[in-house]
């Protein structure tokens, strides 16, 4: 049968239509659609993956081969099956990181490895000398004496007890119930890790700049209350090559009595950053509030310790690797919860003696 013109114009433009379809849209010509995944995708899915398995109890073998080859990839360490738990996937190890380093003000700034081995010796350089050297002449050795600090990654767990079947099951496939999972497990850890990167005596725990590792310049708030002179001595301690490197540390008790103090010409010592990710600053150098500083003392006789220091000299290490572990505890099983638990491995040591320490600051 004979086509009429209208009828052939309005195939030919059918056909045009197809054609261009398929040109723009991947696969269209064969009748399949190509999908490319991301590593993004990839990570959700994991994530995914594994805490369903979490929740129901089912596929975490899959999920933790899945899991094993994500580290593999990104060359990264981890520890051994044999410490208990599940390993969690990459992306909430990484995100229980990030979470730390804002919670914490001595993650800020001390120097953070994180793919630590099971043990990293540290050199600490103390002494040296330089020369001037004539044409020709013997050049002499220059004598620095290493001494080694070792950087042990210790267990630190924390736990959230009444967790649900139905949480878990929600964090599964709502990125923002896993992020508050990953934020409370967090928040747990740094309150306990901050006070050993303070205090820790390195017994099954991290060495504090506090402890025995550091020997820090000393001295003593000079009259009965703090003054600006106090502060600016204390600075003054260091040596100017590492002086405009640190920075201070003191606890929120000694900063209420830091705010009102003004230099001989009525200036303000301390400002507060005009940005929420700056540093507020003492006499011109940042200074960062760790309320695990101690107060010691009786009423009203209480005082506390202001540090200036180079605390990217204190180095902290994070062993990948971290893992969950689902049980119960106590009533839990009563009331149909569960305890979750963390384990991460950290170490932290101090590794030269560039701190200098104010003490007796008076509170009264």
């Amino acid at each position: 049968m004979k086509k009429t013109v209208k009828e052939y114009t309005a195939e030919k433009v059918a056909e045009a239509i197809k054609n261009k379809s398929q040109d723009q849209v991947p696969g269209a010509g064969d009748g399949t659609t190509t999908v490319v995944e991301t590593e993004d995708s990839k990570n959700a899915d994991i994530s995914k993956a594994f805490f369903k398995a979490l929740a129901t109890n089912q596929g975490m073998g899959e999920a933790q081969k899945k899991i094993r080859e994500q580290y593999k990839a990104k060359a990264q360490t981890i520890g051994t099956p044999d410490e208990g738990g599940v390993l969690v996937p990459l992306t909430v190890d990484a995100n229980i990181r990030t979470q730390l380093e804002y919670i914490s003000p001595i993650r800020q700034i001390a120097r953070v490895i994180s793919n630590a081995p099971a043990r990293l010796q540290l050199p600490s350089a103390d002494g040296g000398n330089a020369y001037w050297v004539a044409e020709a002449a013997l050049i002499p050795e220059t004598e620095v004496n290493f001494a080694v600090k070792e950087l042990v990654p210790e267990k630190l767990a924390s736990r959230i007890k009444g967790i649900t079947l139905e949480f878990l099951q929600d964090a599964a496939i709502n990125p923002s119930a896993q992020a508050l999972l990953e934020n409370q497990l967090a928040q747990k850890a740094a309150l306990v890790e901050n006070q050993a990167f303070v205090n820790g005596d390195g017994a099954d725990k991290p060495f504090g700049f506090r402890s025995s590792a550091v020997t820090p310049l000393t001295l003593a708030q000079a009259g009965a209350a703090l003054a600006w002179s106090d502060l600016l001595a204390l600075q003054f301690k260091l040596s100017t090559a590492y002086r405009n490197q640190g920075v201070y540390v003191m606890s929120s008790a000694a900063l209420a009595k830091v705010i009102g103090l003004k230099d001989t010409a009525g200036r303000p010592l301390y400002i507060n950053s005009i940005t929420e990710s700056g540093a507020n600053t003492l006499l011109g150098r940042p200074v960062y509030i760790v309320d695990e500083i101690p107060t010691t003392g009786t009423t009203p006789n209480f005082v506390t310790e202001v540090w200036y220091g180079v605390f990217s000299d204190y180095v902290i290490g994070d062993r990948l690797g971290t893992t969950f572990d689902l049980g119960t505890s106590g009533d839990d099983f009563d009331r149909a919860v569960y305890t979750l638990r963390m384990l991460k491995r950290v170490g932290g040591v101090p590794t030269s003696n560039n701190f200098a320490k104010l003490t007796g600051v008076t509170l009264a």
